[in-house]
């Protein structure tokens, strides 16, 4: 009937709940990576029930959850994807829903730790006549210097076969029809 706002880490062999002193509201659908240079996991985003989405940032330390105030962000949006670019020390957060239009989105931020920035881009992945992607997979290819998107859907229903690749400036069309 709802959405808890418990905070678990793995040690390796169990799962231990901690209960610091604030946290994220309850959310489903967020996004959520850790960052090598911050030594933290960032959070973003994400919704609760019903319409409302959230467009905060929080980092967790292993001890203490803080929620940040970027100049900007994505805005309230979920079920996009946040993945660490290594080679550029910054994390990649593409697409998600937001709850405006109720629209799969195809806008590329980064996060350098500090601070959102907007990415403009050429190629939107999955772009389809208003609608860009959501439920896709990501993940950064260190010996390729790329972040790999792959598959996902539309808020048409239509489902996207197509992999892409950001190789830090633009998105490029890798593959079609492989799905």
């Amino acid at each position: 009937t709802g959405f808890l706002d418990d905070t678990w880490e793995f040690d390796g062999v169990n799962w231990v709940q901690i209960v610091p002193a604030a946290a994220p509201a309850p959310r489903r659908w967020s996004a959520m990576v850790f960052d090598p240079t911050l030594g933290k996991c960032v959070l973003f985003g994400g919704s609760a029930l019903g319409t409302a989405f959230f467009g905060d940032t929080w980092t967790w330390d292993g001890a203490t959850w803080l929620q940040l105030a970027p100049a900007a962000s994505p805005g309230p949006r979920a079920r996009g994807w946040l993945e660490y670019d290594t080679i550029r020390n910054r994390a990649l957060y593409f697409g998600g829903k937001n709850s405006t239009a109720n629209t799969a989105l195809a806008d590329t931020w980064s996060w350098n730790g500090t601070t959102w920035t907007l990415l403009p881009t050429a190629t939107l992945p999955g772009w389809n006549g208003g609608s860009g992607l959501i439920a896709y997979g990501m993940a950064f290819d260190p010996r390729r210097n790329r972040m790999v998107l792959v598959g996902g859907t539309r808020t048409t229903a239509s489902v996207s076969d197509a992999t892409y690749e950001f190789d830090g400036a633009d998105w490029l069309l890798r593959g079609a029809g492989s799905l």
